[in-house]
């Protein structure tokens, strides 16, 4: 299991998309590996939302949701009329 407060390079690959922890240079993850497609871009969207001192220590289970968003990962595709 990688800690997220990790950093993470993620590249598409002929073998899929590949999450590498850029310290350690391992392979975290890989996506799409099953697939047979050549994917050729990759795009991790991650809502972080500013939000000020105040209200970040506050209990607010609303806030606590913002922040435990997960992340989106869009990718496309080689002769493909879509994104996955």
């Amino acid at each position: 299991m990688a800690s997220f407060a990790e950093m993470f390079f993620i590249y598409p690959s002929l073998l899929g998309i590949k999450m590498v922890s850029i310290r350690n240079n391992k392979i975290v993850r890989m996506y799409g590996y099953t697939d047979d497609l050549r994917f050729s871009q990759v795009f991790l969207l991650h809502t972080n939302f500013e939000v000020s001192i105040e209200a970040s220590s506050a209990k607010n289970q609303l806030l606590d949701e913002l922040w435990n968003s997960d992340a989106v990962l869009f990718v496309s595709a080689r002769d493909q009329d879509r994104f996955y």
